[in-house]
């Protein structure tokens, strides 16, 4: 019994180990299943994953490809015709000077005075002249006539009693026949527009002008393609360090799409079309093509109510000078009104203005575009603005006189907002005159008459039958008018 006991516990002890082993055996043939199993779920996922993404990136490739195209036609468009529209700027007469005309010097200084020519001892640039009892010396501006562009000229007018008597050319050391002085600019004939400017090519910037842009808004210009990384991360730093907005990373071509192209919008879809115009524009065309857009499209102020576009235009609205004549610190102040030429109006906050000018300055020295003493001799300077800031003096008798010609003359061949400049026969001087007559004589009859008294008048080459002078009240004055005009290519 007991030797049977023992065999009976010896082989359930026998039966427990197999048991046990064969469960140990069945769990190890089971755990590479289960471990197959996982990995291919992993695997799957994976895949649906990638799967998703390269089909989402292929649907972003395409959605930017076909905005890539639209936006490209619509910039060809515009930058492969005419880019702005251009007001119809009217001229005055153009004064011809030949050894024996019946002129005085008294009244050619009083012509180049309304030219806004600067008086010094010694001219130098165009723009300026000397004079003495009997001679101006005068540099002449270049100007594009009737008959094509003419280049600054350098002479010297000799007077008797009898008028003129000789033009030296100082240039060549020899005698002239003849000598045009520009015209002056009357104004822009369209009225009612959103936004007015001068379109000057970029050559004809002065390169000054270039370099305190650049320096100031954008000095990779000539490096990047468009859009600067760098430029950006520049930005964020600064920006972080002051605790705000204080620069921003655009760069003039992102500037000029937005501009041109797009809506003043702070949305995250607009910046991105923003860059991609620039990164097209950069492809498209070259710098100086893009920068020539810049020059003559940037905001720089209102003048009642019109906008004012472009450093042309600017420089004669606050200087009453052409950009090419303007000095360091009026360049320096209409480069520092970029940033907002609201917040920086030199008329209503000449302090900010004044402060703004003098840090474009300052960095013009640190890149050695100025040096110290001319920058010292830059920022001791006033702002020198016009009292008045206007663009030119508008006679509104004489355009409504111009308008109604142009009318029976033209008809439907005229289109405004294409860049026309129109010759007339007004003398800017015989115009003052007559407009200072009229203001003294006005008091007196009131004095008669009564108050409210309204007065026109009109001034005629006796020879020629030409306008050259104009004030209109309540009558509307109809006589025949002499006009030339040319376009201006963009």
């Amino acid at each position: 019994m007991s030797e049977k006991k023992h065999l009976s516990r010896s082989g359930t002890k026998k039966s427990v180990r197999k048991t046990t082993a064969t469960r140990k055996k069945a769990s190890a043939k089971r755990t590479p299943t289960k471990r197959k199993k996982a990995k291919s779920g992993g695997s799957g996922i994976f895949r649906k994953l990638w799967s998703l993404t390269w089909k989402v990136s292929l649907a972003v490739f395409a959605v930017l490809a076909f905005v890539g195209l639209y936006l490209d036609s619509v910039v060809r468009e515009r930058f492969d015709g005419h880019i702005f529209d251009l007001p119809t700027v009217v001229y005055a007469r153009v004064l011809n000077l030949a050894p024996g005309s019946d002129i005085t010097i008294s009244e050619l200084k009083q012509e180049l005075d309304v030219l806004n020519y600067r008086k010094v001892r010694a001219p130098r640039h165009p723009g300026e002249y000397s004079s003495s009892s009997t001679k101006i010396e005068l540099i002449r501006r270049p100007f594009e006539f009737e008959d094509g562009p003419q280049p600054d000229r350098h002479v010297m007018l000799h007077f008797n009693h009898s008028g003129l008597s000789r033009i030296q050319s100082l240039e060549s050391k020899g005698d002239m026949g003849f000598l045009r002085i520009e015209p002056k600019m009357l104004g822009m004939l369209e009225k009612h527009v959103e936004e007015n400017r001068l379109f000057i090519k970029r050559e004809q910037f002065p390169e000054i002008l270039v370099d305190a842009l650049l320096a100031t808004e954008d000095r990779d210009f000539y490096q990047h393609e468009g859009v600067s990384p760098l430029a950006i991360l520049r930005a964020l730093v600064v920006n972080i360090k002051a605790g705000r907005t204080v620069q921003g990373g655009s760069t003039l071509t992102q500037q000029l799409a937005k501009n041109l192209f797009l809506t003043q919008d702070r949305t995250l879809w607009r910046k991105i079309r923003e860059a991609y115009i620039a990164l097209i524009l950069d492809y498209r065309y070259d710098k100086d093509r893009i920068l020539e857009a810049y020059l003559n499209e940037v905001y720089l102020g209102h003048s009642q109510g019109q906008a004012i576009h472009g450093f042309g235009l600017a420089s004669r609205f606050y200087f009453g000078q052409p950009v090419q004549e303007l000095r360091i610190d009026q360049i320096a102040l209409l480069v520092g009104m970029v940033k907002g030429p609201s917040y920086y109006n030199p008329v209503r906050y000449p302090e900010r203005a004044k402060e703004r000018r003098d840090l474009v300055l300052r960095l013009l020295m640190k890149q050695d575009v100025l040096t110290a003493s001319q920058y010292d001799q830059a920022v001791n300077r006033d702002l020198d603005i016009q009292d008045n800031p206007r663009v030119a003096s508008r006679q509104p008798a004489y355009f409504q006189q111009l308008k109604n010609e142009l009318k029976q003359k033209v008809g439907r061949d005229y289109h405004a907002q294409t860049g026309l400049r129109l010759f007339t026969t007004l003398d800017p001087v015989s115009q003052i005159m007559l407009e200072r007559a009229i203001k003294k004589r006005i008091p007196q009859l009131e004095k008669v008459a009564g108050k409210g008294l309204e007065a026109a008048a009109v001034a005629v080459d006796r020879r020629t039958g030409e306008i050259r002078a104009m004030v209109g009240g309540n009558e509307r004055v109809m006589t025949a008018l002499t006009v030339h005009s040319t376009p201006v290519a963009q």
